[in-house]
C-alpha cells in the first residue's frame, strides 16, 4: 500500500493570525483571539471571526493607540512577538490547523485515517555565556527604549493624542511651526540613534554567537503536575514531552458554505497560565519567556483499533512553529483594561442616618477571631472578653470583634490615599499619575503638571472644583478670568516659597517662554489652560472616561470577515 505524505498548516481562509493569502503548503498553524467566554461556541459557528490583532498585542508598542490594528504591511517593519493576555483579561486564544496529503491537488486527508492528534508548547531560551548577560541586557533596555522615543516623537509630530496627560493639551496649544521643526529634528536624531543601537546589538549576537535552543516541558510522570524544561526533537513515534488536545473541527449540516465544510481541521485552546511547576518549584509558563506552539497528527495503522497516545506506533506528522509570543503580565496595563471594575464609596452620610436610627450593631458582617496575644491591640487592660468557666465560649486572651464589612473598606481607601503621594514622592514614580483620573464634581492637577512640563522647582497641587454655572473655583474661591486665577497661583507660590516666591515665579515664567523650550507658555497662558482643561474636562467630552464611563471589554474590537473558498 502505497502511502503519501501529510502537511499539517494553518487554515485555508488565513495564512497567519494577522491575516493574509490563502494558506499553502507551508504555512504554520494560526492564533485566533476572542474576547468572552462564549468564544468556543462562536468559533464552532462561524471559524473565520476571531478577533484582529491590535497594536496591544505586542510587547513592543507598534503604535501609540493600543486598538489600532496591525496589519501586515505594518508587522513586517517590526520583528516583535506577540503578547498574549491572561483568562484574567478576559483575551482568549486558539490554535487552529489543517490537515492535507502532499500530492498534486494538495486534497485534505480523511479523518479516519488519524488516530491522535495534539500539540505541544516550546519554550526558546537564549543561549547567552554568563560573562556577556549584563552587557546584552543593557543594549536590549537600550534599543527598546530608543523604539519608545521614536513612536511618542512621532506620535507628537502627528499631534495625537496620548492618554489624558495635561502635557498634551499644552502641545496642543503650543504647537507651532517652530516646535515641529525642534520635533522633527529631535525625531531624525533618535531615528539615527536607533539604527545605530539596532546594529550594535545584532553585531553582539554575532561575535558571541547568541542563539536560541528550544526546550520541551518534560513531567515527571503521567499524572504529576512537575516537570522540567528539556531539549526538544520532533519525535518519530513517541511523544514524551507533555501535550495538549485538539478538537476535531466539523461543519454544521445545518449552515450554507460553513468555513469547514469538506476541510480537515482542528483547533485546540492555548494555555496561558496552570499549576504545572519544575523542581524548583517554579511555574511552566512565565511572562519573561519566549514560546511557540508546534501541532502534531498521528497516521492511523492498520493494527490501530482505538485513538489514543502512541496507538501502534504510527508516524507523526508535525507542522511548522507558530509565531512567537510571550505572555502578559497579570498587571498588564492593556489586560486589566479589558475588564472593568466599578466600586462604589460608601456614602457617609447616608450611614450617619442608618446607624443613628439603628440599634447597636445594626449592620455588623463580618467576625474577627484574635488567638492569645495576637490581636494587634494597644492596651490590652480589660479587652479580653470574659469566659465562662463550665462552657467558655472564648480561649484565655482571645478576643472576638463584629465590625461592618465597609470599615475595613473606609479605612483601606484612606490610607490609600495617604500613602500614594508619599510612596511616588519616595521613589520618583510620578508617571503612575496617569493611571489616576478624576472626573467631574472635582478635577486633581497633581504635582505629575511639573514633570510633564519639565520644570525644576517645587510641585505645588492645584484643586479645581466646577460649580453648577461653570465657573472655576480654586482655593475656596470663584475666578471668572485668567487674570484672577493668575493672580491666585502667584499669591499660593510666593505663600509656598516664601521670600523667594517671587524669583520663583519669574524663573518659572522664563522657562516657560523660553523658545527653546518646547512648552513656550508664559505664567499668565498657563492660567489660561488650567481654565480650558476644567472646561474640556464637562462639556462634550470625547473619551469615554471623562463621561464617567469605565472602558468597555469590547471597546476597539475588529473582526475579521469572512472569506469564500475560491
Amino acid at each position: 500500500m502505497i502511502t503519501h505524505p501529510w502537511s499539517l498548516v494553518g487554515p485555508w481562509y488565513r495564512s497567519e493570525s494577522l491575516g493574509g493569502p490563502p494558506a499553502n503548503r507551508v504555512t504554520a498553524p494560526i492564533f485566533q483571539k476572542y474576547g468572552d467566554l462564549d468564544f468556543m461556541n462562536k468559533f464552532v459557528q462561524e471559524p473565520q471571526k476571531s478577533l484582529k490583532f491590535s497594536c496591544e498585542d505586542f510587547v513592543e508598542r507598534l503604535c501609540l493607540d493600543p486598538n489600532a490594528v496591525v496589519t501586515p504591511q505594518l508587522k513586517s517593519k517590526f520583528n516583535d512577538s506577540l503578547k498574549l493576555f491572561l483568562n484574567s483579561h478576559s483575551r482568549f486564544y486558539l490554535v487552529v490547523c489543517e490537515l492535507h496529503c502532499v500530492v498534486p491537488g494538495f486534497p485534505s486527508v480523511s479523518r479516519d485515517q488519524v488516530c491522535e492528534t495534539g500539540f505541544v508548547v516550546r519554550r526558546k531560551v537564549p543561549v547567552v555565556q554568563k560573562e556577556i548577560q549584563t552587557e546584552l541586557a543593557v543594549k536590549q533596555h537600550r534599543v527598546s527604549e530608543l523604539r519608545s522615543q521614536v513612536l511618542k516623537m512621532t506620535g507628537k509630530l502627528n499631534n495625537k493624542k496620548e492618554g489624558f496627560s495635561l502635557i498634551d493639551k499644552v502641545k496642543k496649544i503650543t504647537f507651532d511651526k517652530t516646535i515641529k521643526e525642534l520635533n522633527e529634528k529631535q525625531l531624525a536624531k533618535l531615528q539615527t540613534q536607533l539604527s545605530s543601537a539596532i546594529e550594535e546589538l545584532h553585531a553582539f549576537i554575532l561575535k558571541n554567537d547568541i542563539h536560541l535552543k528550544l526546550q520541551a516541558w518534560i513531567p515527571t510522570s503521567n499524572d504529576a503536575a512537575i516537570g522540567n524544561w528539556s531539549n526538544a526533537e520532533d519525535a518519530a513515534h513517541t511523544i514524551t514531552e507533555k501535550s495538549y488536545p485538539l478538537y476535531p473541527l466539523e461543519a454544521d449540516p445545518t449552515a450554507d458554505n460553513h468555513t469547514a465544510e469538506g476541510k480537515t481541521m482542528w483547533f485546540g485552546l492555548i494555555p496561558t497560565g496552570g499549576s504545572d511547576v519544575d523542581s524548583n518549584g517554579l511555574p511552566q509558563f512565565d511572562e519573561a519567556d519566549l514560546y511557540e506552539i508546534k501541532c502534531f497528527v498521528r497516521r492511523r495503522k492498520d493494527c490501530c483499533k482505538n485513538d489514543g497516545p502512541n496507538c501502534c506506533q504510527g508516524e507523526l506528522f508535525w507542522s511548522e512553529a507558530t509565531v512567537s509570543y510571550r505572555l502578559a503580565s497579570f498587571f498588564d496595563i492593556d489586560g486589566n483594561s479589558h475588564k472593568p471594575i466599578n466600586i462604589k464609596l460608601p456614602d457617609l452620610n447616608a450611614l450617619k442616618n442608618q446607624t443613628n436610627l439603628g440599634p447597636p450593631g445594626r449592620g455588623v458582617n463580618v467576625k474577627t477571631i484574635a488567638p492569645a496575644r495576637s490581636s494587634l491591640k494597644f492596651s490590652t487592660d480589660g479587652m479580653d472578653m470574659p469566659s465562662v468557666d463550665d462552657n467558655e465560649l472564648v480561649r484565655p486572651g482571645q478576643q472576638i470583634c463584629f465590625f461592618a464589612i465597609l470599615l475595613f473598606f473606609i479605612v483601606a481607601m484612606f490610607l490609600f490615599r495617604l500613602i500614594l503621594p508619599i510612596i511616588l514622592f519616595l521613589f520618583q514614580l510620578w508617571f503612575l499619575l496617569k493611571l489616576k483620573l478624576c472626573i467631574p464634581p472635582s478635577i486633581s492637577l497633581d504635582a505629575g503638571i511639573a514633570a510633564d512640563l519639565e520644570i525644576k522647582g517645587p510641585e505645588i497641587e492645584l484643586q479645581f472644583d466646577l460649580s453648577v454655572d461653570g465657573k472655576v473655583e480654586f482655593g475656596g474661591q470663584i475666578f471668572n478670568s485668567k487674570a484672577e486665577l493668575k493672580n491666585k497661583l502667584s499669591a499660593d507660590i510666593a505663600n509656598e516659597l516664601g521670600d523667594s516666591g517671587s524669583d520663583f515665579i519669574n524663573d518659572l515664567t522664563a522657562k516657560l517662554s523660553d523658545p527653546t523650550n518646547q512648552n513656550g507658555l508664559s505664567l499668565n497662558e498657563l492660567a489660561d489652560l488650567y481654565i480650558s482643561v476644567a472646561t474640556d474636562f464637562t462639556e462634550n467630552p470625547s473619551e469615554p472616561v471623562l463621561a464617567g464611563k469605565i472602558p468597555l471589554p469590547e471597546d476597539g474590537q475588529k473582526y475579521f470577515t469572512k472569506v469564500s473558498a475560491i
